[in-house]
């Protein structure tokens, strides 16, 4: 017996392999080449005594060789044509096995594949859209809320949208109710600009600030369009003047979106203010365990226990009550005196937004809570019973016993017209920062400690 055999090239030589394969005389006329797999070939071919035959070049065999049966020879006693691998010889039936078990495993690997798409797929966010922003996975959008003009004209609060690649919370940032409270509207300013959406789990819808007209004129307390305090009117009247509509488009496009909410404000262009929080609970046991763990999680070491605020979702007043009444935890941090940008006030604001998200799973790393913070159980203020040039005895900050002279009130010609006494012990949260006052104006505020943590 003698087999016929001839060296076919490696199959990186696609044109050399066939080109081997027509030397054969009778035997092959190549029919067509297909690619298999990343790394092999499959040559088909069909002669006179071997009705169908095929030879598999994987990158990882350096030469084969195709062995043929002449009608005199053969190369196995089965008398079956065979192929040849590094010495290896295989019957095509056995070759033909391992092909089609190749087959159906590159079949499945590709079903795996689909599925983890479909699942990476599913994974990802639908679009998150707020005002005229639409934002997807992994991108930062900015838009605004369009109010309409009414009983007065209309206006547009910016709002940014970061939207992470990975499910999670959505989380509410609102400063500037009051356009002249500046450290907190420059740090949401700060934050759309740092928060990396590759990084976050979830959303967060940023507004920077609410009151325009009051921030373009420099305003302080209330919006100048229509002489209301944006903060005092939610939930909103669509028909209502700028403010109420304003607050209305706020409650709409921004509480109801969001799972968690966090009211930012600070000290304005006459209130020298200490940093401090609210906490607000509101009877539900649940959601008022995880609003006082993002209190401490914001970590200001001052918290105001606020039991005073209204029942009614639909007579809501502030922010922060309008987003609690709805089943949001939420809070309110003041931090920025007398319409100043200090950096600490400003990176105690952006830190303290930034410990929530870690508190809530939307970034990475933990949020350890303010340790022994001094809780504050109400709060005595102080007002002006004369008009005149007010003079401040105090600082913010300061502990003062009752009775204690906080300040007084002089005429035009500086005479002393009235003295501000403390009218209980604590520590003054924000103390009158310019001379002007007015009769019934606040004079300061003061915090009363409480005797121990709720």
């Amino acid at each position: 017996m003698t087999c016929q055999t001839e060296s076919v090239p490696h199959s990186s030589d696609i044109s050399g392999s066939i080109n081997a394969l027509s030397r054969f005389g009778s035997y092959p006329e190549v029919i067509r080449l297909e690619k298999a797999g990343f790394t092999s070939a499959w040559f088909r071919a069909r002669g006179p005594e071997v009705q169908f035959e095929e030879i598999a070049m994987n990158s990882s065999v350096r030469s084969a060789a195709f062995v043929s049966r002449e009608p005199r020879a053969s190369c196995w006693p089965e008398q079956r044509p065979c192929v040849a691998f590094d010495r290896r010889r295989y019957t095509l039936p056995t070759l033909k096995r391992g092909l089609e078990e190749a087959s159906m495993c590159k079949r499945l690997a590709l079903i795996l594949l689909s599925c983890v798409v479909c699942v990476a797929v599913a994974a990802q966010q639908p679009a998150l859209t707020v005002g005229t922003a639409t934002a997807v996975t992994g991108q930062t959008v900015t838009g605004f809320i369009e109010v309409s003009a009414g009983s007065d004209v209309g206006t547009n609060i910016p709002v940014a949208v970061i939207r992470g690649p990975k499910p999670g919370a959505t989380l509410a940032l609102v400063a500037g109710a009051h356009g002249t409270e500046y450290a907190s509207i420059i740090a949401l300013e700060r934050l759309i600009q740092e928060l990396n959406p590759a990084e976050i789990s979830g959303t967060v819808i940023i507004v920077p600030l609410v009151n325009i007209a009051s921030f373009e004129q420099k305003v302080p307390h209330v919006n100048p369009v229509d002489g209301k305090s944006m903060n005092r009117f939610y939930p909103g009247n669509p028909n209502g003047t700028q403010t109420e509509r304003a607050s209305w488009a706020m409650t709409k496009q921004v509480v109801e979106k969001s799972d968690y909410l966090i009211d930012l404000h600070g000290g304005d262009l006459d209130e020298s203010l200490r940093p401090y929080s609210y906490w607000a609970p509101t009877g539900n046991a649940q959601q008022d365990a995880v609003s006082r763990a993002m209190v401490l999680a914001f970590g200001l070491d001052t918290i105001i226990l606020s039991t005073d605020r209204p029942r009614d979702p639909n007579a809501a007043r502030y922010l922060e009550t309008n987003a609690s009444l709805r089943e949001k935890p939420s809070l309110t941090a003041e931090a920025g005196h007398a319409g100043t940008v200090e950096p600490e006030d400003v990176t105690a604001l952006i830190n303290g937004c930034l410990n929530v998200m870690r508190y809530l799973k939307m970034l990475p790393g933990n949020a350890p809570p303010v340790q022994n913070p001094v809780w504050i159980e109400r709060i005595a203020s102080v007002t002006s019973e004369t008009a005149g040039i007010f003079y401040p005895m105090v600082k913010r900050g300061w502990y003062v016993q009752q009775g204690m002279k906080i300040g007084y009130v002089t005429d035009l010609f500086g005479k002393t017209v009235w003295e501000a006494r403390a009218p209980s012990s604590g520590v003054v949260l924000y103390v009158c920062a310019v001379p002007s006052m007015k009769k019934s104006e606040t004079v300061a505020n003061i915090g009363v400690v409480a005797g121990k943590a709720p």
